[in-house]
């Protein structure tokens, strides 16, 4: 306990005091603890409660990534058939049918990383955040598979970790 902290008359609590107080706090009447909050989850203003609307508003980056990458996918698609057992075209700048494609592949795929690499990380933190204990290979799993293929295959292979 601190200075300051006696000074205001509080007290601190033990880990289990203050375990048990979260528990009698943020439990249900019926004494379940399904959705456990934290100090820092009420501080940062999680609410039990959110809506669905809310829950997309709080992925809206991920969402936005996403939308963008079936937009390129989509532009691909229509400008490989537009121009599908044709000449390939003449555009300014040197721009060509393949440079297009490749752009538009790679943006596509830059885009669609971002809400994977989220929707992973997520995973990782309900996975630590549970009740039993887990060991620190799955961390590293969870950390490889955010950074490329291979890391992806071997969490895959790893159906515990799923």
């Amino acid at each position: 306990m601190t200075a300051r902290a006696a000074e205001k008359g509080q007290y601190a609590l033990t880990d289990t005091q203050a375990h048990e107080e979260a528990d009698s706090t943020y439990s249900n009447i019926d004494g379940n603890h399904d959705h456990l909050l934290t100090a820092q989850d009420t501080e940062l203003g999680c609410n039990l409660n959110a809506s669905w609307k809310e829950s997309i508003m709080a992925w809206r980056v991920e969402v936005a990534a996403w939308l963008f990458s079936c937009a390129c996918t989509v532009a691909l698609v229509l400008v490989l058939s537009q121009y599908n057992d044709k000449p390939s075209p003449k555009w300014h700048y040197g721009l060509t049918l393949n440079t297009l494609t490749a752009l538009l592949v790679t943006i596509a795929r830059v885009a669609l990383s971002v809400p994977i690499v989220e929707c992973i990380s997520q995973l990782k933190w309900l996975w630590y955040t549970s009740v039993q204990t887990r060991p620190m290979m799955d961390f590293q799993r969870f950390d490889k598979a955010s950074r490329g293929l291979f890391g992806s295959l071997s969490f895959l292979a790893h159906p515990q970790c799923l």
